[in-house]
């Protein structure tokens, strides 16, 4: 899915539209809920990063879920935990 296919089912599924909040990373948005709390980052993150071949950027998703979700998603090909975060 491209990254404007996803925020527009966002758009069309939840009403939120897409908040680009850092000048230094311009293409990086926040997903909000109504109450104004953040319940997704989309960023390019380096493949790099990532542990992927090849050069460039590649969009990735953060959504905010609890642990019973996390488990079932990390099952599925193309989830993985939030690349920034430590696992403890």
């Amino acid at each position: 899915m491209t990254r404007e296919a996803l925020l527009a089912l966002v758009r069309a599924q939840y009403g939120a539209e897409p908040a680009y909040l850092w000048k230094k990373y311009p293409q990086y948005c926040v997903l909000r809920r109504p109450s104004g709390k953040w319940f997704a980052l989309v960023m390019g993150v380096p493949r790099s990063r990532l542990g992927l071949p090849g050069e460039g950027s590649v969009d990735v998703v953060d959504v905010k879920c609890g642990p019973l979700l996390l488990g079932s998603y990390l099952g599925r090909s193309g989830f993985a935990p939030a690349y920034h975060m430590k696992n403890v």
